[in-house]
């Protein structure tokens, strides 16, 4: 498997959740990825219960590819979903209920945005993990609990998490605060992905000026900030791993006390 770019996030199914309307913005959407020079992506739909089980993605996506196909667009897409977070997710994964990141042992979780950060969310990512599974965070420099208290991302990264931030915070699409904390998260080394969380596009020529202009602000924060190894591993090593199933078992480690010392002076 050939993977140029990869992007592990993006609502790209129609009729799921807030992404595309229908089939039309889903191949627009394709179009944008092609033009921007991606070869895959993983659809993932927003899963807040089992509404939309396992067998649904798979089954959309798979239409979804196939039209892409027959229309010679060479995008592939792959099956995935962003999966609220609740308590009952180590028992919905070990039943088979909701889709990992392309079938693999990855799993995309997120945060309630504005909701006080969940008691229960240490022991469901050590359940995951012991599981066998890896829990990646979806844009946590978005969410309100880790913004002001950075600590209690920290504990979910020693618990086996791995980090991704949106495209859009780094060019402040979600404002200063979520912009800051994407930086801050980058300097200390722990995100593993950005991704652009695309949601829709629109049948404008323009869309596609603002989606490059966009990622080439994101691509040089990430280079400035994470230095030219961080920019490969997080736009290319590492979604390749995950795409073909290879943990990535250096960054699931516990972090050394000079990373410590340097992520809390970060915090805010």
């Amino acid at each position: 498997m050939n993977i140029e770019l990869a992007d592990i996030h993006c609502h790209i199914l129609p009729g799921m959740d807030d992404g595309p309307a229908g089939m039309g913005e889903t191949v627009e959407m394709a179009r944008v990825y092609l033009s921007l020079g991606y070869s895959h992506v993983i659809a993932t739909p927003h899963v807040e219960n089992i509404f939309h089980g396992r067998e649904d993605i798979h089954a959309l996506t798979d239409r979804v590819q196939d039209l892409l196909l027959d229309m010679g667009l060479p995008l592939t897409v792959l099956p995935g979903a962003e999966v609220l977070m609740n308590p009952d997710l180590p028992r919905l994964f070990q039943e088979k209920a909701l889709p990992t990141l392309n079938r693999t042992r990855y799993v995309l979780i997120e945060f309630p945005i504005f909701d006080p950060f969940p008691d229960y969310a240490e022991g469901v990512f050590f359940q995951l993990v012991t599981q066998g599974l890896i829990p990646i965070i979806a844009h946590p420099e978005r969410n309100r609990c880790f913004q002001q208290q950075g600590e209690l991302l920290l504990r979910l990264i020693n618990h086996g998490a791995l980090l991704q931030v949106d495209q859009g915070s780094l060019v402040g699409t979600y404002g200063e605060e979520a912009q800051e904390t994407a930086r801050r998260l980058l300097r200390t080394s722990v995100v593993s992905f950005v991704a652009s969380n695309m949601h829709r596009a629109p049948f404008k020529r323009s869309y596609y000026r603002t989606q490059r202009e966009g990622m080439l602000t994101a691509w040089n924060q990430v280079r400035r900030l994470a230095g030219r190894k961080g920019l490969d591993e997080i736009y290319f090593t590492n979604p390749d791993a995950l795409i073909k199933n290879i943990p990535m078992a250096v960054m699931l480690e516990p972090q050394n006390e000079s990373f410590l010392k340097k992520f809390r002076s970060l915090l805010p």
